[in-house]
């Protein structure tokens, strides 16, 4: 039976990772959470349970998906790059999966396959930069101890630092965008952001976001955040 799930998670884990999946930047209808933007930002971090994600309706097989994740850039401010880390939440013909990512984009997003991660477990995120192009991801998952680390520096695609986010977002493949799972809820807690000087922000001080169906023009979530906290609802079909 362990052989099986494991299989079975490997099998999750390169369908959607043959899809080239993008997790950021911000395109006008991904995101759902908070941004900040007035400063340089150095570092973020939050701490979320994993929900139980099902098909939005009336869709009933194939792909949905969505990611919970923290970052620094991507914002309208600088969309030639970004660096994030969080917990990709995938549902592939009624079999959902979970798995920690970090990306410093334009690269692809890379899974942390150490981790473990199933629905009600308790992660922690964290992303902290040393400098425009070099920074670590850490996700920790402190349900089962585990831990996915990576430390990055990236050259050819320098930070801006100048917006810093906690996101519940859909994402695209190569061919199309991937139909946004109901996720529920994420409610990320112990949030704060570090400022180049050092001080510190929490999500009340940030930009509200909040996802649109491209095609009908329906709100998918509603977000609220609190001083230290955000939280994301799943609010459509």
């Amino acid at each position: 039976m362990v052989y099986a799930l494991a299989l079975i998670g490997n099998l999750l884990l390169a369908a959607v990772a043959s899809a080239t999946p993008t997790y950021g930047p911000y395109t006008g209808n991904n995101w759902a959470g908070s941004v900040l933007q007035s400063t340089q930002y150095a570092a973020i971090s939050g701490q979320f349970a994993v929900p139980k994600i099902a098909y939005p309706q009336p869709q009933t097989s194939g792909l949905a998906g969505a990611a919970a994740w923290v970052g620094i850039d991507g914002y309208k401010t600088c969309l030639s790059a970004d660096f994030q880390a969080g917990v990709s939440l995938d549902i592939v013909n009624g079999v959902i999966s979970y798995n920690g990512f970090y990306q410093w984009y334009p690269n692809a997003p890379v899974f942390f396959t150490s981790l473990t991660i199933a629905a009600g477990d308790t992660i922690l995120v964290n992303v902290t930069t040393t400098s425009p192009t070099t920074g670590t991801a850490v996700v920790q998952n402190l349900s089962n101890g585990q831990t996915g680390s990576v430390t990055l520096s990236v050259p050819k695609n320098p930070l801006c630092r100048l917006s810093a986010e906690w996101i519940v977002g859909s994402y695209a493949n190569t061919s199309a965008a991937v139909p946004l799972a109901n996720f529920g809820d994420v409610d990320f807690l112990n949030s704060v952001a570090t400022t180049v000087s050092g001080t510190t922000q929490g999500p009340v001080a940030g930009t509200i976001f909040n996802i649109v169906a491209p095609a009908t023009g329906q709100v998918l979530t509603q977000t609220t955040p609190t001083a230290n906290s955000v939280n994301i609802q799943y609010i459509g079909p």
